[in-house]
């Protein structure tokens, strides 16, 4: 334009135009070129702007909007939909659109589709995806827009996903993998900085390079960025107990499993009890445990049992339960108390824990020390009456006047029938050799403890002997095979360990299950020695030539597996820096024989199968009831009409067994389970049958409800059937498992014993889930259940009669089992299984005990019986019994007295109370653990000898849990022991409480203490009491650790950590809250309720309603904790399907970031909020999760999301105020628990939408 007006104007200054035209074109150059250059700008931040595409706009979105990223994204996901989920949490609309200036859902679509074109997105809200033409809804941390990123062209594996766009503009996929780094915060910038410059840290990746490394789509890249850093609860970074014992060679190579039995199995699920069936449901099985008995003499061998129990029995005990396995060795030191030594008990009590280590024993179960020393000599405890009779013919009268002075005939002991005698362990001798040795059938002369033996000992020990070679002088005590009598009353106590154990094991066994160590002195031991004593028999100063005679006719009978020859250290024998090269190779080399029994014991598994295992537990149960019973006319009564029940049915209802506590339920039960599998419909039926309580898959009713619909539907053929893991849908699948399943040609028996037993969780005892009524022809439901029992303050009651009666509405329906009409033919009977009788005068007091009975004593049933029967066979037949209690609790308790006094009164009070006060029972080493953090109980223990380490030794519990084993069952996890009955419970809170009101509370404490690892790697001073003993052993000792466990809420794997496999601590999740709450400890029950660390393990554990139930009980405890636990109560019911999403374990954690300030749960992510410092358990963590910097301060009102069929209509609270009613749209009413958002139940029968619910007065 320039040009033409000036050619116009000046056009005969023709000079100056070319002029000006030169200048113009210059000038037009110049623009040209500005043009190019700005064009080629554009174009590379274009380019730039595409290889970070997607991810550059959503970090502008997130910094202009205050808000996070949250990649959600897991390897399923992408393997099976090929799209990543991106979180977007704006706090409103308007800031969302302005960065973009869209103001629809399509226009922003548009833009990202402009941006990536070879992606698609879409967007969902509250669990709908959003039309393109909706504006963009209302949104904020608790309901935020989701980014849904999907690859173009569908699913498929993830190497389909289609090239990024960075590879289209030249960029190496090399160069992208090799930028890749882990999430981390932005460096140099602390939230509380970040919060005051303004600035958004919450986009926790300081690189766009790592972002692209998703769109990449390299599965390994994304699984390493999203799990780079490390997680709380990593089993390997735990302090290890075993640091100073590293060099012990723990190699254990697990071989594969057997296969299982697939015939045998198909019995177990059916329940036909065939012969082969039967024959293997009778053979004992080991547990999973390796238990060693140790045998030697003691004093001899102190360094070596000494440096096991400090050394070798830690590591085991870590490296066993890597694969399930429990370690022990008894140590019979601390089991054997000054009254039983009296008494001569000695040899019957280790040969019963020997017996005892064969049994349960998977591998390992005798390992013997030999050495220099024969040991004790003990006359017999015990000697059968033709016996007896037999020495007497060939002694002195001076004799035979000693021997009736020491021993008394008790005729009180019979033969045992062959029936109900005791299976023998796989690993020990066999029947013949057993009967052989053990002739105690019949009448028996037993050593009287009121005659001091040991002014006597000598003249009655030569005397016996003396007496025996006379009568079996043809036969020769020192023959290895030879069980004759006559080495009752030649050989020491550790020579008959050494026979039952070592000698006399099956040819089968072999030396797999046995070990031999042997060890003697260079030049043998010189007599005037010090220390000789302790390491050679003398008697005075003189070696006892006939006593080392027998111990190298002994130790030639066997050839050791290792062998050493020692200097002797003056003055000491064994000196522990002298001998530390031995010591340590004696300890390796007992480490490698239990690991290698591991290894073989690991060989001899089968693969798992936890339904077969459980039916199985339940038909062994039955076995060995239905053996014991007792045909009594009441019990003969409920067991015909359980029968006709079973063959004729009741018009399509159940049958229901009921009776008062200690009634005899469970043997009717199992004698009907026993008729009903071997009965005409056990051909071709099944018969599937709980005890309820006695397992820790019967004890829950969600556990219970598994197993069984697992076991119908391997039963009928349904192993394609899912199983739900919601209880309302496992509840229905249950009845449409027992209702439709069954068929006239293979009909289903389904047996309940004890559904009283059940827990609260899940509503259990309101039997909702538990269908009756309009059962078909080929359905039989037998259940029993205990009378109504009203709640006592310790334990809540149930309704289980009342409940079943209103369901049934016929009374021909149930059968009452009531008091035992023929008492004295039950007591012989149980007596007689014991090998026991009594005299007349002696039943007399019995029975009339029996008849003095009260209605409310629960005397006159077969628990009152059975405890009568065990107390009785204790009398011998010259004894004069007081009158026996005729109050099941007062014999209850006076069997508790009974035991304080044999085994020692504050250890009794001390293992009744764990035993007692766990909500699911206690395991063995659990309370040996326990016990250890108790002075006055180490001090009772530790009479005779102190070890090497402050535990207490196992054969201690072992022994008490043999006492109650009659009355303890498995609960909870793993092999945790409760009572069985409610009447020892309420007996033992009732015995408790009579020695020492607070008593309990410290019991709780010092359980909580256990349970949450307090005194872990710690030392612990000692008592002055115990310091006096100790320093005995050990001087100028003052305190030392108890090797108590660290009890983590994992015991392997992350939490976090969506890939790895998590072991959680089941038993600390049960307990250790419920005891804080017991012992009072109101810091520790805050602490741990408002951790969202504890509030997903205990969901993820599937304790959920359990949790909830800790909250009421916490703030019911402490008034002062109200708000703070109800703040807890409100964000879990809030949250609910959260908390309930294992996919995405660290929910919990992002809701918790998300809580105002003064929230507890938000609280316990933070070791200091005034620093920021998250704790060690969420270090890492927060770099997923989203900072919401401008939440709310204020709490949301929400308490509880209680679940509905669909659009709710109408509620209405019922008159307790503890359950709600919800009338909904499709014609159902739901009753629902405000506590736990259990469904109650739900109501049908509505044609069409509910549009009003009503509470009525009852």
């Amino acid at each position: 334009l320039r040009l033409c007006a000036c050619v116009c104007v000046y056009g005969s200054r023709v000079r100056a135009c070319v002029s000006s035209c030169v200048r113009l074109c210059v000038c037009a150059l110049c623009v040209c070129l500005c043009v190019c250059v700005c064009v080629v700008a554009v174009n590379i931040i274009i380019r730039l702007f595409l290889i970070e595409g997607f991810w550059l706009l959503v970090a502008v979105l997130l910094l202009g909007c205050k808000g996070g990223v949250s990649a959600w994204t897991t390897e399923e996901r992408i393997m099976e939909r090929n799209e990543v989920w991106i979180k977007l949490p704006f706090e409103s609309r308007a800031k969302q659109m302005c960065v973009v200036g869209t103001a629809t859902i399509g226009e922003f679509k548009n833009v990202l589709s402009h941006l990536v074109p070879r992606f698609s997105f879409s967007f969902t809200h509250c669990g709908r995806f959003i039309s393109g033409s909706d504006t963009p809804p209302a949104c904020g941390p608790e309901n935020p827009i989701i980014l849904v990123v999907k690859a173009q062209g569908g699913g498929g594996d993830s190497s389909e996903l289609p090239t990024p766009l960075l590879d289209e503009f030249g960029v190496a996929a090399s160069q992208v993998a090799g930028a890749v780094e882990p999430l981390s915060p932005v460096e140099g910038v602390s939230e509380k900085k970040a919060l005051e410059a303004d600035m958004d840290i919450a986009l926790r990746i300081s690189k766009a390079r790592n972002l692209a490394a998703l769109i990449k789509g390299d599965l390994q890249q994304i699984m390493d960025i999203l799990n780079s850093t490390k997680k709380p609860g990593n089993a390997e970074d735990a302090p290890s107990d075993a640091a100073g014992r590293s060099r012990f060679k723990l190699d254990v190579s697990p071989p594969p499993k057997k296969a299982r039995d697939a015939e045998m199995d198909q019995l177990v699920l059916l329940g036909r009890l065939e012969e082969s069936l039967l024959q293997d449901l009778r053979v004992p099985t080991p547990e999973r445990e390796i238990r060693v008995f140790l045998s030697s003499t003691f004093t001899d061998t102190a360094e070596e049992r000494n440096k096991i129990l400090k050394d070798v029995v830690p590591v085991l005990q870590e490296r066993f339960a890597q694969f399930g396995y429990a370690f022990y060795a008894s140590e019979m030191r601390w089991s054997i108390r000054e009254a039983e030594s009296d008494a001569m008990e000695t040899s019957t009590i280790c040969m019963t824990e020997l017996e005892n280590c064969q049994t349960v024993s998977a591998g390992l179960n005798y390992v013997y020390i030999a050495c220099s020393k024969y040991g004790f000599r003990p006359p017999p405890q015990k000697i059968q009456e033709l016996v007896f009779e037999k020495l007497l013919a060939v002694m002195s009268e001076e004799n035979q006047a000693l021997a009736k002075k020491c021993y008394k005939l008790d005729t009180n002991s019979t033969t045992t029938p062959p029936q109900f005698k005791s299976p023998l362990p796989k690993c020990g001798p066999s029947r013949q050799v057993r009967e052989e040795w053990d002739q105690h059938d019949g009448p028996q002369y037993v050593l009287q403890i009121g005659i001091n033996p040991w002014d006597r000992f000598t003249a009655i020990v030569a005397a016996l002997r003396s007496a025996a070679l006379v009568v079996w002088k043809d036969e020769d005590s020192r023959d290895p095979k030879s069980q004759s009598w006559l080495k009752k009353f030649i050989i020491s106590v550790t020579e008959e360990e050494f026979c039952n154990g070592a000698l006399w094991a099956k040819p089968e066994e072999g030396r797999t299950r046995v070990k031999v160590f042997k060890r003697s002195f260079k030049g043998g031991i010189p007599p005037g020695d010090a220390a000789a004593k302790k390491f050679i028999d003398l008697i005075g100063k003189e070696v006892d030539v006939e006593a080392q005679q027998l111990l190298r006719e002994q130790q030639a009978m066997i050839e050791p597996d290792h062998e050493w020859v020692l200097p002797w250290a003056p003055g000491k024998g064994i000196d522990t820096e002298q001998h530390k090269k031995y010591l340590e190779e004696f300890c390796d080399k007992f480490v490698e024989a239990c690991c290698k029994s591991l290894e073989q014991a690991l060989a001899e598994e089968v693969q798992p199968d936890r339904v077969v295992e459980e039916a199985r537990r339940h038909l062994v149960f039955a076995e060995t009831r239905a053996g014991k019973f007792h045909n009594t006319p009441t019990a003969v009564r409920v067991l015909a009409s359980v029968s006709k029940y079973v063959h004729e049915g009741l018009n399509g209802k159940a049958f229901v067994v009921w009776g008062k506590s200690g009634a005899g339920k469970t043997y009717i039960m199992a004698k009907a389970v026993w008729d009903a599998a071997k009965g005409s419909t056990a051909s071709n039926g099944v018969c599937v049958v709980r005890f309820l309580g006695t397992t820790a898959d019967s004890s829950k009713v969600a556990h219970l409800l598994d197993s069984v619909v697992q076991q119908l539907a391997r039963a009928y053929d349904k192993e394609n059937i899912a199983i739900p893991s919601d209880f309302r849908d496992l509840a229905e699948l249950f009845k449409t498992a027992v209702t439709e399943w069954p068929s006239p040609d293979k009909p289903l028996t389904l047996v309940l014993d004890s559904v009283d037993q059940l827990d609260d969780t899940n509503c259990g005892r309101m039997l909702k889930w538990l269908q009756v009524t309009e059962l078909p022809d080929c359905v039989r439901m037998v259940i029993s259940t205990l009378p109504d029992y009203e709640d006592d303050g310790d334990k809540e009651g149930f309704t289980c009669h009342s409940l079943l009666q209103r369901s049934l509405d016929d009374e021909g329906c149930f059968s009452q089992v009531k008091d035992i009409e023929d008492p004295e033919a039950v007591i012989r009977h149980l007596l007689r299984l014991l090998g026991r009788t009594v005299t007349d005068e002696q039943m007399k007091v019995l029975l009339d005990s029996f008849g003095s009975r009260k209605e409310d004593d629960i005397a006159g049933t077969p628990l009152w019986v059975t405890l009568v029967a065990h107390e009785a066979s204790r009398w011998g037949s010259d004894y004069q019994p007081p009158p026996v209690p005729s109050s099941v609790r007062e014999l209850i308790m006076a069997f508790f007295d009974r035991l304080a006094k044999l085994r020692g009164e504050l250890l009794v009070c001390k293992v009744l109370a764990c035993i007692t006060l766990c909500q699911d029972g206690i395991a063995e080493g659990e309370l040996a653990h326990v016990l250890s953090l108790d002075d006055k109980v180490l001090r009772q223990i530790y009479q005779w000898w102190v070890p090497s380490v402050r535990v207490v030794p196992c054969i201690v519990i072992t022994r008490i849990f043999a006492d109650l084993r009659p009355y303890l069952a498995s609960r909870g996890t793993g092999s945790a022991k409760a009572w069985y009955h409610r009447q020892f419970w309420e007996a033992a809170l009732a015995w408790l409480s009579k020695h020492d009101p607070e008593f309990k509370k410290r019991v709780h404490a010092d359980l909580a203490a256990y349970f949450a690892g307090t005194h872990h790697g710690k030392p612990k001073p000692y008592t002055p009491a115990l310091i006096a003993k100790v320093q005995e052993f050990f001087p100028g000792e003052t305190e030392a650790d108890r090797l108590v466990p660290a009890n983590p809420l994992l015991f392997a794997g992350e939490l976090f950590n969506t890939d790895a496999a998590v072991v959680l601590n089941e038993r600390r999740l049960a307990e250790y809250v419920y005891h804080c709450i017991g012992a009072g400890m109101q810091d520790a029950v805050l602490a741990e309720l408002s951790s969202p660390l504890y509030i997903t393990t205990k969901f993820m554990a599937g304790m959920g309603t359990e949790l909830q139930l800790e909250l009421i009980a916490g703030m019911r405890r402490f008034p002062a904790l109200e708000q703070g636990l109800g703040r807890v109560k409100a964000f879990i019911g809030k949250h609910i399907s959260l908390c309930r999403s294992p996919e995405v374990p660290w929910a919990v954690v992002q809701a918790a970031y998300n809580q105002p300030d003064a929230s507890p749960v938000r609280k316990g992510l933070f070791d200091s909020e005034e620093t920021g410092d998250v704790k060690q358990e969420y270090l890492g963590l927060e770099e997923r999760c989203i900072l919401w910097h401008g939440r709310p301060q204020s709490f949301d009102p929400c308490l509880l999301t209680l679940p509905a069929s669909s659009t709710v209509r109408c509620v209405a609270y019922a008159r307790d105020g503890e359950r709600v009613a919800m009338g909904c749209t499709d014609g159902l009413v739901t009753v629902c628990s405000v506590t736990t958002g259990d469904v109650l139940c739900s109501l049908t029968g509505h044609t069409d939408s509910v549009s009003s619910v009503a509470w009525g007065p009852n």
